[in-house]
């Protein structure tokens, strides 16, 4: 199997992090995009010109990072990051939702590249961002994790967009978490280990790596 993407998206990292979890980042081949960013190799892999997706052994793509992830999961051995138990498993995949669907299109506005208004930007920063903190810190359990006791999918959702917080969002007045004390503990916890170290690293290098790549543009 064959990953694409770069360590600076969070959805790439997402996937890469389930892999970490599971004590399992040999077991998938990492790859630059082949000729770049919606190259022809690019879109006859994936149509809709994104990252990540995955070359499985068949031959085959999978698109879309919380598919992968949830692949990934199922088939790499290790602690299993969706809980067999329904409830458990259905409350990590929910707060998975909730980061898809209402934290990552705030924080995409602070992605400069993408070309937003000055209006959009501080609409995400000030409603639709705080937003969804809130909506995160209504649902997660409290404590060391998101979701449970344990490691599961929902922290690998999630952890990507810490380094994002700080490198993006914070310009634009984020600052954290904010008064919520349910992530505030989690991101006390999680920030002190090195599955996030390394995440942020690995993040920050490949922010470099695109840097150095448009200054030769």
């Amino acid at each position: 199997m064959k990953l694409y993407g770069a360590h600076l998206s969070p959805y790439f990292g997402r996937c890469y992090l389930v892999m970490a979890l599971k004590g399992q980042t040999d077991a998938v081949e990492l790859g630059d995009i082949p000729g770049g960013m919606k190259s022809p190799a690019h879109m006859a892999a994936n149509p809709t010109g994104k990252i990540p997706y995955l070359e499985k052994d068949d031959g085959t793509y999978l698109i879309e990072s919380q598919v992968i992830a949830e692949y990934l999961d199922a088939i790499l051995e290790g602690d299993a990051l969706v809980p067999e138990d329904l409830d458990e498993a259905t409350h990590a995949l929910m707060i998975c939702r909730i980061i898809d669907t209402y934290m990552a299109p705030a924080m995409e506005r602070f992605w400069a590249n993408r070309g937003y208004s000055d209006e959009e930007v501080k609409k995400a920063a000030t409603e639709s961002l705080p937003a969804a903190f809130d909506y995160l810190e209504h649902f997660i359990t409290g404590g060391k994790y998101l979701s449970g006791d344990s490691w599961t999918i929902a922290d690998a959702a999630l952890i990507p967009w810490l380094f994002h917080m700080e490198k993006f969002a914070k310009q634009h007045g984020v600052d954290g978490f904010g008064d919520r004390p349910k992530l505030q503990e989690w991101y006390a916890h999680v920030s002190q280990t090195d599955i996030v170290k390394d995440s942020m690293v690995r993040a920050e290098k490949s922010l470099e790596q695109l840097l150095a790549f448009l200054q030769k543009k």
